[in-house]
């Protein structure tokens, strides 16, 4: 038994029915040097006599009780990231500049929410809310701190932002009023003055 590559496995795992990961080839055979004459037949028996011969064609998949093996994707990714735009930075740059694109694509209410819940001993009432506000923010901390993401989290980490919204559910009404106004118009700021690639 052998374990696929991190990247065999990232593209086995990307593979829907309605999006194939493989890759697909087109031949220009000549057949005038076939001997005895070209047919498609000839073509076919030929390929299944050699396939036997391809370790890769000789291999079943088997799933393990684990799955996926992160811990051997993981640094064929981190290479990638690092060859990509995050080597313009150094690791710290990234750091305090994913949360500051985070603010902006959130909006300033979302932190007011999660520092007003996060600050206050959870009741019977809110407690649900508080777990909901501290997963969302320690998801934020462990992606921040994986270095994983590097100027894309206004697309990356939007999963994250309404985690982090639900705790304006517990700021006290007037916070509410203005702040739905103030995260209104800091969309609209964000969306018409501040270009990026996505």
């Amino acid at each position: 038994m052998r374990r696929l590559s991190g990247m065999d496995a990232a593209f086995l795992y990307l593979e829907t029915p309605t999006t194939h990961m493989h890759v697909h080839a087109v031949m220009l055979l000549d057949p005038s040097t076939v001997p005895g004459g070209y047919t498609f037949e000839k073509i076919k028996a030929h390929l299944a006599s050699r396939l036997p011969k391809l370790l890769e064609f000789r291999r079943r998949l088997a799933y393990v009780p684990f799955g996926y093996a992160w811990w051997e994707a993981l640094p064929v990714l981190r290479e990638r990231y690092w060859d990509g735009v995050a080597h313009n930075r150094p690791p710290e740059y990234w750091m305090w500049g994913n949360l500051a694109a985070l603010v902006f694509s959130a909006g300033p209410l979302a932190f007011a929410g999660v520092a007003h819940t996060l600050t206050r001993r959870p009741t019977a009432a809110t407690r649900v809310v508080w777990w909901l506000v501290a997963a969302g923010t320690a998801m934020v901390v462990v992606a921040d701190l994986s270095q994983m993401s590097r100027a894309e989290v206004e697309r990356i980490w939007l999963p994250f932002v309404p985690w982090l919204l639900i705790g304006c559910a517990l700021l006290p009404e007037r916070w509410r009023r203005w702040g739905l106004g103030l995260q209104v118009v800091v969309a609209l700021v964000v969306q018409h003055l501040l270009f990026t690639g996505w």
